[in-house]
């Protein structure tokens, strides 16, 4: 997972993305991949320890 998350942030420095696209992902990790927790997540529900 850690290196699914590296990569994305990789492509966006190199795409120049203003917004991360591993938050995607970091979400998906924290909420268990259930869609409406995903929709319902914030940012300070994201944890580094459990990704």
């Amino acid at each position: 997972m850690r290196a699914i998350v590296q990569a994305a942030d990789d492509l966006d420095g190199i795409l120049n993305r203003p917004l991360p696209t591993s938050i995607v992902f970091e979400v998906l990790v924290d909420t268990g991949n259930r869609p409406g927790a995903l929709f319902a997540a914030k940012v300070e529900d994201l944890r580094a320890d459990r990704v």
